[in-house]
């Protein structure tokens, strides 16, 4: 049995955590990477010396270890308490609760609290020892990253940890109420019982439960119930999110939320331009240069079938060629679903919470001038990219079903995205800023 407890408890929306203006947890972090850069190579002595893991300790509450390899990458196993927890993704394969199991050696329940207002965990939470592990190239001296650059990544792997803490904590609340909503409604003698624990639950988890009535009526089993409330709960918290929590992109898209909001959107932003520009992303080639390459590909896959056909004959290509193509798109999937946003729409993103942040009246003069001009240099990067997509991209999108549906959703999403924090709120500050 597990016991969780999530700060701000009906809030079911995975906006984040508050804004962290004028964050010390950057700040902290920025010292301590500050003094990596007098080292060509880090050893382990150097991190283990360094106060990173109690800065992280001190502003999250997280038990962190820290750890560097070569290379320019950055990752974090976040912690292994419930393999079906659906910010694990693809990694549950890897997962065998140990964690958890070792807590329960101790005690009967997880005792964990996610503040959604400070970022912090405490509990059980704080007992679990999360290792983080980040690229030399990004925190030597040798590095092409500010210092605030490489602090974001590090938070960002940081976000990670902290999403996967406060899942867990919305979907045990979940079970609970649901677990003790249909015990209750099995225990009901009349409809008019039924349909007011109904409401109950309705009221307890912010989720509208349709065809109340219908539903007391022709139910009359637990795991009927379960199914179409918990179904109802899934469907309306992908409503809520603006984004699906189920989706492969959650993941990061949550966790570059949580370096936003703590005031290191453009730092991030920068940074990851650096490192797509780097490792020649499409979104950085003019569409005229993308679409000559593009075409190259094309005439010299078409050769590719030619010669297949020459040398097998019509018939045999013709079939050798359909299980290329087959394997292709059951091994790479949609691309709908990968793990992170195209460039462009990551940084856009992050643009966007900015905008939001310019949305607190109480921010001071100097704090609305950081946010402006942050936004205008995140601008400034997405000046030099393009929209441009491969044809295993363009033909999923217009001609696999399932590809249309994502990127219908996916549109959806951004709509209302730009909706929420749009540019107007920047504007308006920056108006603001001028008259005064």
């Amino acid at each position: 049995m597990k016991r969780i407890e999530l700060i701000e408890d009906l809030d079911y929306s995975l906006e984040g955590i508050d804004f962290q203006h004028d964050s010390k947890l950057g700040k902290e972090l920025e010292d301590e990477l500050t003094n990596f850069r007098k080292y060509s190579v880090l050893t382990k002595a150097i991190i283990e010396n360094s106060k990173i893991a109690e800065v992280i300790k001190n502003y999250t509450g997280m038990n962190v270890v820290v750890s560097t390899e070569e290379g320019d990458n950055a990752y974090v196993y976040v912690p292994d308490l419930d393999k079906n927890n659906v910010m694990s993704g693809w990694r549950a394969n890897y997962y065998a609760n140990v964690d958890s199991e070792a807590l329960f050696k101790e005690q009967h329940f997880i005792d964990g609290t996610v503040n959604l207002t400070t970022g912090m965990v405490s509990g059980d939470f704080s007992k679990i020892i999360i290792s983080i592990c980040i690229g030399e190239d990004l925190l030597c001296k040798h590095s092409k990253m500010t210092v605030a650059e490489a602090a974001a990544i590090l938070m960002h792997e940081i976000g990670h940890a902290l999403v996967y803490f406060e899942m867990l904590g919305r979907l045990t609340k979940s079970n609970y109420i649901l677990s003790e909503g249909v015990k209750r409604l099995m225990n009901a003698n009349t409809k008019e019982q039924k349909i007011l624990i109904l409401e109950d639950i309705e009221e307890t988890t912010g989720v509208k439960i349709p065809e109340k009535e219908q539903l007391v009526i022709k139910q009359k089993s637990q795991s009927a119930y379960r199914v179409i409330i918990l179904s109802t709960l899934v469907k309306q918290s992908e409503q809520e999110l603006n984004l699906n929590v189920y989706d492969a992109r959650a993941f990061e898209q949550l966790a570059d939320n949580f370096v936003s909001r703590h005031g290191y959107g453009k730092p991030l932003a920068t940074g990851l331009n650096k490192l797509y520009k780097m490792y020649g992303d499409k979104a950085y080639l003019k569409p005229g240069v993308h679409i000559f390459y593009t075409i190259i590909r094309s005439v010299l896959f078409i050769l590719h079938v030619v010669e297949q056909v020459l040398t097998l004959g019509p018939a045999l290509a013709a079939v050798l060629l359909s299980m290329e193509i087959l394997v292709v798109f059951l091994v790479a999937g949609n691309p709908m679903n990968a793990d992170y946003d195209p460039i462009k729409m990551r940084i856009t993103k992050i643009k966007l919470q900015i905008n939001a942040a310019l949305k607190d009246k109480s921010l001071s003069r100097e704090q609305k001038q950081v946010y402006v001009d942050s936004h205008t240099e995140i601008e400034g990067l997405l000046d030099q990219m393009y929209n441009n997509k491969g044809i295993y991209e363009i033909v999923w999108e217009y001609v696999i079903p399932a590809g249309r549906k994502s990127k219908k959703v996916i549109n959806l999403h951004e709509t209302m995205e730009n909706l929420l924090n749009n540019d107007l709120f920047k504007s308006a500050v920056e108006l603001e800023l001028q008259t005064k």
